[in-house]
């Protein structure tokens, strides 16, 4: 009803709008154009957020009034807004609510007009600088901001200096390892903080702030003048990078400048440590440690520290539920792609936590920057469990030069699936493209075998042999690549722990020496093969080998298991014989399909637990030692071709024997990983003989 109220006459105009039923999708990082069409109307825009993120949300306003830029809990519950006269910002901590925010951009009133919004996650993506170091990046998105740490001491004199060719003013600021404010200047060119560290030693934060609508390349360079510490080494990635909080994971930290001696630390736990060679070390962290997000510090015996922000997360079993990739699973089919040739992408998605089966998970995959580079399609996987992965069917992609691309990934990119962390659903790998040329048949490993086809050793000191061929016109078999994988609990997945990179395939493919990771249990190699062209095998060789610690004690901790693998074949004897020093640890054997749905056990309380059978069918049988308490032990495992029917158990009557194997007796690393391009081969031309 439009009421004249009275003597009330003249010309109106109604507009009917619905606000709901049409909320929009936005994620961290990125911006989107859209109008306020007609009077009265909104626009609502939804993002998945934990409690506590630092956010920036940039409206910049060609409307034809004011805009207002509102935000709204998960709950509904208003949290602040702001009016939008040429640009507003939302820059705040949110709220202790985790769950679906909604954004609402207002029309208030009769305005309507463009507008561009921008959602920003300004933590969690800190990045580690070190004296005497300078970076360059860039400030790509109105609103956002960088921030980079560093270990700075008590009276130490340090210069920050930014130099800016950005679009406007840049702000760069300083703050104390407990969040508080030390000082700041304004770079229109350039500026900088000089100064003597507070009375605070610890993480420092620098800031290099956008200061609203400012974009652009900047430089920031840092230097200690007086009372400088020890030169810190470079830390720069962990894998895996997350796991469970009920089981020790081993890590693998990965950086520059590491010394013998070295210390892995998560926060202030300091972890043990073996030192692998300056740019790898190996280290455990142990169960029980709070869920959360921990940085990765490297302290070296002169005190240098390095540090990697937020390098690794600690996940609750019970509670959290996370999707994640990784750039080695990011693959392409052809392994080595050519340009103007079709192409297969895809990424292997894992999930870890959860109660329920997913379905239809989307993948997005970019040439180039999330959603302003090249869109090169979406996909699906149908069905993920929880403590599961799969890959994504295949997108198509015809890259027409050669050269090295930057393709990326995006892991539920409507936000459909309520995840733990949202912080590492973007995956991005380099795919280098080769130039067309005549011979594109990739070669095949033929055999790859660990210390001459053995089933187990007990030393880390292995040797590889390997035979491949190229098929003609072929150009020759050049190179060697081989991956060490052990299963990781905590991560519950495959993890390559050790690569070689690429080998000179005559140098490399006879007794090949190897030192394992230092865990015992089952190892898996992979070995792929590159030829003279630059294609590489679609497939790996592979082989396993058990390291069982029969001279040197193992640790486990109570609740984990240890993973042995052993061919067996029908009617030989297999005898596992576990010794424990300490604790009390189990012994399960899992046989292959048809041999039987049930464990061969000895899980005495006490004393030597003894396994001894003969093998019903032919196959792999899974040795696992579980740590019922807290347990330090040996295990020897003896396969031989006596005979008898006696079958040694030792079933413990208080104790609950579990229904299924740790991880599936068939379990095996994912062929398909991410290799880095093979070195250019060296080729015949043939030019005519011509005499005079």
């Amino acid at each position: 009803v439009v009421d004249g109220n009275g003597d009330t006459t003249g010309n109106y105009t109604l507009t009917l709008n619905r606000l709901d039923g049409d909320d929009q999708s936005i994620s961290y990082n990125q911006s989107i154009t859209s109008l306020i069409d007609l009077p009265g109307d909104q626009d609502r825009y939804t993002f998945l957020a934990s409690a506590e993120h630092d956010i920036s949300i940039f409206l910049q306003d060609q409307a034809s009034g004011t805009l207002t830029l509102e935000l709204y809990k998960p709950d509904g519950s208003f949290v602040t807004d702001c009016y939008a006269n040429g640009s507003c910002e939302i820059d705040m901590t949110l709220p202790n609510s985790s769950g679906q925010y909604t954004i609402v951009v207002d029309g208030n009133g009769d305005t309507t007009g463009n507008y561009t919004l921008t959602l920003n996650r300004l933590d969690g993506d800190d990045q580690s600088i070190s004296y005497n170091q300078s970076i360059t990046s860039l400030i790509d998105l109105p609103g956002d901001q960088d921030r980079y740490v560093f270990i700075g001491g008590t009276g130490q004199h340090v210069s920050i200096l930014l130099q800016d060719q950005a679009s406007g003013t840049l702000t760069l600021e300083l703050y104390k390892p407990d969040g508080s404010f030390v000082t700041d200047c304004y770079a229109n060119g350039s500026c900088e903080i000089d100064m003597t560290l507070p009375n605070s030693s610890g993480q420092y934060t620098i800031v290099v702030d956008g200061n609203g609508a400012t974009t652009g390349d900047y430089t920031l360079t840092l230097s200690c003048l007086q009372n400088c510490p020890p030169e810190a080494p470079g830390v720069d990635s962990v894998s895996p990078d997350q796991g469970f909080s009920n089981f020790s994971n081993d890590i693998n930290v990965y950086g520059d400048g590491f010394v013998n001696g070295a210390e892995v630390s998560l926060g202030s736990t300091v972890l043990t440590t073996q030192f692998i060679d300056s740019t790898h070390l190996y280290a455990t962290v142990p169960p029980g440690l709070t869920a959360g997000v921990y940085d990765v510090l490297v302290t070296n015996p002169d005190g240098g520290i390095g540090i990697l922000p937020d390098g690794y997360t600690v996940l609750d079993p019970n509670v959290d539920d996370d999707l994640f990739g990784y750039a080695h699973e990011f693959w392409t089919d052809p392994v080595a792609p050519r340009e103007g040739k079709e192409m297969d992408l895809g990424l292997i998605v894992h999930r870890q936590g959860g109660t329920s089966t997913l379905t239809n998970v989307a993948v997005h995959f970019y040439e180039g920057t999330p959603y302003t580079g090249t869109y090169l399609g979406e996909g699906i996987i149908p069905l993920l469990s929880p403590n599961d992965n799969a890959s994504t069917a295949s997108v198509d992609w015809t890259p027409t030069a050669a050269g090295d691309y930057s393709i990326y990934a995006i892991i539920d990119p409507d936000n459909n699936v309520t995840e733990t962390f949202e912080d590492n659903n973007v995956v991005t790998r380099t795919v280098t493209v080769l130039p067309t040329i005549t011979d594109t048949t990739p070669p095949h490993v033929d055999s790859f075998i660990i210390n001459d086809g053995a089933f187990f050793t007990f030393s880390r000191n292995v040797t590889f042999d390997t035979t491949a061929s190229d098929p003609s016109p072929g150009t020759g078999v050049r190179h060697l690549y081989f991956i060490e994988y052990q299963f990781s609990l905590a991560a519950w997945e495959w993890v390559p722990v050790q690569t070689s990179g690429w080998l000179d395939y005559e140098s490399a493919r006879t007794d090949y020496p190897w030192q394992l990771r230092p865990r015992p249990g089952i190892k898996y190699v992979q070995a792929w093969a590159a030829d003279g062209a630059g294609n590489i095998s679609l497939k790996p060789g592979f082989d396993f080998i058990c390291s069982i610690p029969i001279s040197d004690i193992d640790t486990i901790w109570a609740g984990e298991s240890r993973i042995y693998r052993f061919d067996v074949t029908a009617g030989q004897r297999l005898t596992a014989v576990l010794d424990p020093t300490y604790g009390d640890p189990d012994l399960y054997v899992w046989g292959p399909p048809g041999a039987t749905g049930s464990p061969w056990i000895s899980n005495k309380s006490t004393g030597t637990d003894e396994v001894s059978f003969i093998a019903p069918v032919t196959g792999v049988y899974q040795v696992e030692v579980y740590g019922y308490t807290f347990a330090r032990y040996t295990l020897d495992v003896d396969i031989t071709n006596s005979g008898g029917n006696i079958n040694i158990n030792n079933v413990s009557a208080t104790k609950i024997s579990p229904a299924t194997p740790i991880i599936p007796v068939n379990s095996e690393p994912n062929p398909q990983h991410t290799l880095p391009a093979a070195p250019p081969g060296s080729y015949s031309i043939f030019l005519p003989f011509v005499k005079k």
